[in-house]
């Protein structure tokens, strides 16, 4: 269990790090594009694929793709927000399919994970249980 806590928590952390660069970006070069792909790359990262790879797909294939790696349900939450967010800066950049498109995927990510994307995050506090993470394919029935 300390195992599976440590990965959830270095994939956080990388997201948290995502979003200060991605911030940083913005607020000292108005960046939106570079910011939506420091968060792009943390997707990835999370997925441990090549992002232009997994970024590629349509929404519902990115879905599938996460679903059946079981990646746990806290981090795809990540995921599907920073995708969100990821199309809200592209859309300021100018790169309005590419916005469209992330918001799709990110949606996607939600819907297929039961994640309500207008809630706050809920952030995973240190020394918390981390649940078993999901079997695989457990979601592609929702």
């Amino acid at each position: 269990m300390a195992m599976q806590q440590d990965y959830l928590m270095r994939y956080i952390q990388q997201f948290v790090e995502a979003l200060m660069r991605s911030t940083t970006r913005i607020e000292e070069q108005e960046d939106y594009e570079g910011a939506a792909r420091s968060l792009d790359n943390a997707v990835g990262n999370a997925a441990e694929m090549d992002t232009d790879v997994l970024l590629g797909f349509a929404p519902e294939s990115i879905a599938s793709i996460v679903s059946v790696m079981g990646i746990d349900p806290r981090l795809v939450e990540y995921m599907a927000r920073s995708l969100v967010l990821a199309g809200d800066y592209y859309g300021r950049a100018g790169d309005m399919d590419t916005s469209i498109l992330r918001v799709q995927q990110g949606q996607a990510l939600a819907d297929a994970f039961g994640i309500d994307l207008d809630r706050p995050w809920e952030v995973l506090e240190e020394g918390a249980e981390v649940p078993r993470v999901a079997e695989p394919g457990a979601f592609l029935d929702d």
